[in-house]
């Protein structure tokens, strides 16, 4: 899986409070917001997310510089959705308890993971993980791991030559078809389609 660590503080003492004042993510708690972001709920996020990642993996020159405005144009962008909340409170509680399942997902989505091991890592049961997902994630745990599974086939799409099938095998599909039937689902393109567009084969 691929992640970006970013320290925002440091990131954004370069900047004008002007510029920092528009970003509500700085005072997330008190607002209400998606956590997790796909074509069908924002297609701007994730196509600067995307652009950011292709960004970080083929690094040019100008590298900092156009990855420091793809950020703070997340962060506008993501704050142009985020809703001023009266009475939500963040329950850290959740989070902490669900947090040895989703870095679990994270770092082993390409085995067959069942919501029974995701429920003992977090020492409760799997109608209380399903139902703190919901709250939390705002899917199940199985969409969630769909989810991780083909972030990352995006990006091997995009940035390898592997065959397909290698791809679908080494994020957990044992075969084409289901991969292929996923990703069409999930991005409204076929797997070869998608490469195609990207790498211009």
């Amino acid at each position: 899986c691929n992640y970006l660590y970013i320290d925002l503080n440091a990131f954004l003492s370069r900047f004008d409070e002007s510029v920092i004042s528009k970003i509500k993510g700085l005072d997330w708690q008190s607002f209400d917001f998606n956590h997790i972001f796909d074509n069908n709920t924002n297609q701007r996020i994730t196509t600067l997310i995307d652009q950011m990642f292709e960004e970080a993996i083929n690094v040019e020159e100008g590298f900092l510089e156009k990855f420091g405005c793809l950020l703070i144009a997340l962060l506008i962008e993501h704050s142009r959705i985020m809703k001023k909340s009266e009475t939500k409170k963040v329950d850290f509680g959740i989070i902490k308890q669900i947090n040895p399942a989703l870095n679990y997902i994270n770092s082993h989505f390409n085995e067959n993971i069942s919501l029974a091991k995701l429920s003992e890592l977090c020492f409760i049961s799997e109608a209380t993980l399903r139902r703190y997902f919901y709250d939390y994630v705002k899917m199940s745990p199985n969409q969630y791991i769909q989810k991780v599974r083909m972030k990352n086939a995006k990006i091997m799409l995009a940035t390898s030559k592997a065959p397909i099938i290698d791809i679908a095998l080494s994020i957990g599909y044992p075969t084409i078809s289901s991969f292929n039937r996923q990703f069409q689902k999930q991005y409204n393109i076929s797997p070869s389609a998608y490469r195609k567009l990207k790498l211009g084969e």
